[in-house]
C-alpha cells in the first residue's frame, strides 16, 4: 500500500526499552555526574525505512504544497495543529550519545532498527 511522505529522507532514531532502563539505572546509581544525557540506539533510519518496516511503500510528497495546506488547516479552530508537525519534519533532532557513553558508561544493546522491529513485533 502506498503512503505519502512529506520528507522520506527525514532521519529518525529509535531506542529499545531495555536500553532506556539501563541508562536510567546508571543515572540512579550515580554512575556519572548529574545532568542530562542523550540516549538513542545506534544507527539512524529514514522515514522511508520506517514505512518499509511497516510494510508500506513510501511515496514522496512535494513539501511546498503540504506546508501550505498545513498552514491553512492550522487556521481552522476545530482541527489539531498539523502545521507544527510538518514544520518539525524539516528540522530533525538527532541525539549525540557521546556523553552518556563516556560519562555514564552506557552503551545500547540494541540498534535503532532492532528497537523498531521489536516494537513492531506482535506482543513486542
Amino acid at each position: 500500500m502506498p503512503v505519502p511522505l512529506l520528507v522520506p529522507q527525514h532521519p529518525l532514531q529509535f531506542i529499545h526499552e531495555d536500553d532506556v532502563g539501563q541508562a536510567l539505572l546508571l543515572c540512579v546509581l550515580g554512575a556519572g555526574p548529574p545532568g542530562a544525557y542523550n540516549i538513542a540506539g545506534d544507527g539512524v533510519l529514514t522515514a522511508a525505512d520506517v514505512a518499509r518496516e511497516l510494510g508500506v511503500i513510501p511515496i514522496p510528497l512535494p513539501a511546498a504544497p503540504a506546508q501550505a495546506a498545513a498552514r491553512a488547516v492550522a487556521r481552522l479552530p476545530f482541527l489539531p495543529p498539523a502545521a507544527e508537525w510538518i514544520e518539525a519534519a524539516g528540522r530533525p533532532a538527532i541525539m549525540d550519545t557521546t556523553r552518556a557513553r563516556e560519562e555514564l558508561g552506557w552503551t545500547p544493546r540494541y540498534t535503532g532498527l532492532e528497537a523498531l522491529r521489536d516494537t513492531l513485533r506482535p506482543g513486542g
